[in-house]
């Protein structure tokens, strides 16, 4: 029988509904196989962690819109 083990995550939210899918994006991106020391880089202080996820959402949304993949990235231009 395995045991699943949930890691505490010092920088975990409880009332942030809408950035799940930054948050998910950044710990695949700084996951390196090892679960001895997990750091995003994610700040505890609310006000440092919310200009944290503004600015990963404006990397992600320039990656995907200016990507070679993105058939409207010549409008978007």
């Amino acid at each position: 029988m395995t045991m699943l083990l949930m890691k505490k995550l010092e920088w975990a939210t409880s009332d942030n509904f809408n950035d799940c899918g930054v948050f998910a994006m950044r710990h695949m991106e700084m996951y390196k196989g090892s679960d001895v020391k997990f750091e995003c880089g994610f700040s505890t202080r609310k006000d440092i962690q919310d200009m944290q996820l503004k600015n990963l959402r404006m990397k992600i949304a320039t990656k995907l819109l200016l990507s070679e993949a993105n058939m409207y990235k010549e409008t978007v231009m």
